[in-house]
């Protein structure tokens, strides 16, 4: 829909479903946030549109903010209550519904939202990024001891949706001829999920809060033929992308994990994984991306050695001619490559990649986990601090790891999975009695069709 935009205006509207006190709360009932952008002669520009608040992290008592670092107290006693430090703010959502706002057709249902953002961002994000622009809109700085600092008080945070049609490219059609409006309905995650550290599940447990929660964003309002153009009801479709979000477990050491996409242009898919155990549990990152992982007893401890990937399509390889022999690479701690690499392709085209955390700079070796700085270069920069002079330890980041295949860089039309299936095959050293969560994204492309008698949605 071609036309030409004579103004931009700024916007920002509150939910739907404000509380009396203009707080929202998992613990105490308010856990879902709707807002609704009317029908009107317009478009919304998606990279513009913002979720603001302030975010307050409680201790069990449900009064007293965190104390982490000890910053706040002269004799130690500090109050460890955590987020994830590469998804902050963000892990608030669990699952992000946007629908019509006219006629309640669903444009596009991520569950899982945070576990697929902290894939995203740390794929998309150096070091640098996260120290700078993601700190201050998103309170994540990829170092956790920082990321503690910013708890400790109540702070503002203003963050993206990273929903497939947020970051379609397009600016999206508010009137009759388009979306006819949208709405954003945000379910909050459990504060188990959100929460961790040694405070975090004392007593009943510490939670979280988000004040004066805004929608903000940008419309672009076209000319008078415009208008009348969105307006007047006519026949046309409006593409976009969406993420489809599945979950299973994979337990075995020889696993073909098959899924039913239904879809008729898959332009990628990936996969992350976490001890079953670690979700919803204040005592781990129910963010965190590992490898997988074995357990002794209880404990998710050992991890598991991935020998090979695979995909197929009703039976038949998918994307590669050969398999992903990673066995080696993996029996040395050693970053699995061709299986970080193509798994990087499916969240964005690695030609196009410039900045994110699986880097050299962070990448570790031998028996080390990914880490912003090495042991020598703290001691280098800060010898009074060194661990080996008693001081704090140096600040460590955990591990982005990631299955996936990108399916169509090069036309952006995908592959169709309508009445066959897709499968990832992976063998590991998984022993059988260490379930491990399998979060899965399919990048699908959508198709809105509009007519006098209404909008469909057509995968």
């Amino acid at each position: 829909m071609n036309m030409n935009i004579e103004s931009v205006e700024k916007a920002e509207i509150f939910p739907l479903n404000n509380p009396s006190n203009n707080t929202y709360s998992f613990k105490r009932g308010h856990g879902t946030i709707t807002f609704d952008i009317a029908p009107q002669a317009k478009l919304l520009r998606p990279s513009s549109l913002r979720l603001n608040g302030t975010l307050k992290v409680l201790q069990a008592d449900g009064a007293s903010l965190p104390d982490n670092n000890g910053l706040k107290s002269n004799n130690g006693g500090a109050t460890t209550i955590q987020l994830n430090d590469k998804i902050g703010a963000n892990s608030v959502i669990q699952n992000v519904s946007i629908n019509s706002s006219q006629t309640g057709q669903s444009i596009e249902v991520v569950r899982n939202y945070g576990k697929m953002v902290s894939t995203l961002l740390s794929s998309t994000h150096s070091s640098e990024d996260f120290q700078s622009n993601q700190s201050v809109v998103a309170l994540d700085t990829a170092v956790q001891t920082s990321s503690d600092n910013l708890v400790n008080n109540e702070v503002s945070f203003s963050i993206p949706f990273y929903a497939g049609v947020m970051n379609s490219g397009k600016a999206i059609p508010l009137g009759n001829n388009g979306m006819r409006g949208l709405q954003f309905v945000l379910e909050l995650a459990a504060d188990q999920q959100v929460l961790k550290g040694a405070a975090a599940g004392t007593g009943t447990g510490a939670s979280y809060e988000l004040i004066n929660v805004s929608l903000s964003y940008d419309l672009l309002v076209p000319d008078a033929a415009g208008q009348e153009a969105m307006m007047v009801p006519g026949s046309g479709a409006f593409e976009y992308n969406a993420y489809n979000s599945l979950y299973s477990v994979i337990n075995a050491s020889d696993n073909t994990q098959t899924f039913n996409l239904s879809a008729q242009n898959v332009l990628s898919v990936f996969h992350s994984f976490l001890p079953t155990t670690h979700q919803n549990n204040y005592g781990f990152d129910g963010y965190a991306n590992p490898p997988l992982m074995n357990r002794t007893g209880t404990a998710y401890n050992v991890k598991a050695t991935l020998e090979k990937v695979n995909f197929s399509r009703g039976g038949l390889k998918l994307g590669l001619d050969y398999e992903l022999d990673v066995k080696k690479q993996s029996e040395e701690n050693r970053p699995e490559t061709g299986v970080m690499l193509n798994a990087l392709n499916s969240v964005r085209p690695f030609y196009n990649l410039t900045h994110l955390l699986n880097q050299p700079l962070t990448l570790g070796y031998g028996a080390k986990d990914l880490r912003p700085y090495s042991q020598s270069e703290v001691e280098e920069l800060t010898s009074v601090d060194s661990v080996a002079n008693g001081g704090v330890a140096f600040p460590a980041s955990s591990r982005n790891f990631a299955i996936g295949l990108a399916l169509d860089n090069v036309s952006n039309e995908g592959m169709s999975f309508q009445g066959v299936s897709y499968a990832v095959r992976i063998r590991s050293t998984l022993d059988g009695n260490s379930p491990n969560a399998v979060y899965t994204y399919a990048l699908v492309k959508n198709r809105l069709q509009y007519s006098p008698q209404g909008i469909q949605v057509v995968s």
